[in-house]
């Protein structure tokens, strides 16, 4: 599948493309859209440009981030099935533009995106069957910068402005390896509205 999105907040497009080309892409996205995701899927990176919506640059998606105590249970679930197939430790402190957090374990993985999730999610239920707290299941996706496109291009019948992933076409990558990492204490920058900040950027 290929997706777009739009860069926002404090994000201009050499910010964006630095810090990934550093860390890799980072984009936080709702599990039901996360569920219709692919590893492998190209994700097409929108910015303004005189009024008008462009594409500077395209990322792979190639993992997933997810609340540090949920992934220990997905990461038990899918090693069960024996689809882990390697595991890093912690990667310590991630500090980016628009917030900072602590990287745990992660876990090399064939699973699909929407297996992942639904484990998260029965990893959550879980909990609350046991009377503890369900945990908010905010996903980063993750992914690597694979094209810069130098001069942007303008989108044929321009795209309006929106937040998160939109489906721009379909279809199923050869290679649907990814990983799965643990997220803790995550501190998200406070910035004005995404928007506002989107359209006073500089082309």
């Amino acid at each position: 599948m290929k997706w777009a999105t739009y860069v926002g907040g404090y994000y201009t497009k050499k910010k964006f493309v630095e810090e990934s080309q550093r860390l890799g892409v980072s984009r936080r996205a709702p599990a039901s859209l996360v569920k219709q995701m692919c590893f492998g899927d190209t994700v097409m990176v929108l910015d303004w440009q005189r009024g008008e919506p462009v594409v500077f640059a395209e990322f792979t998606i190639t993992g997933l981030v997810l609340p540090g105590a949920i992934t220990e249970k997905v990461a038990e679930q899918l090693e069960a099935e024996g689809k882990i197939k390697s595991k890093s430790e912690g990667g310590g402190l991630v500090v980016r533009e628009c917030g900072k957090y602590e990287l745990g374990s992660s876990y090399e993985v064939d699973a699909d995106c929407g297996e992942i999730v639904t484990l998260a999610e029965q990893a959550n239920e879980e909990r609350e069957e046991q009377g503890e707290p369900a945990i908010p299941l905010e996903i980063l996706v993750q992914g690597r910068l694979t094209r810069i496109v130098e001069p942007p291009e303008m989108l044929p019948d321009g795209y309006p402005f929106y937040r998160g992933f939109s489906r721009w076409s379909n279809g199923v990558p050869e290679d649907q390896t990814g990983t799965v990492a643990g997220q803790v204490d995550y501190k998200q920058r406070v910035t004005k509205q995404r928007r506002d900040l989107q359209m006073a950027l500089a082309a």
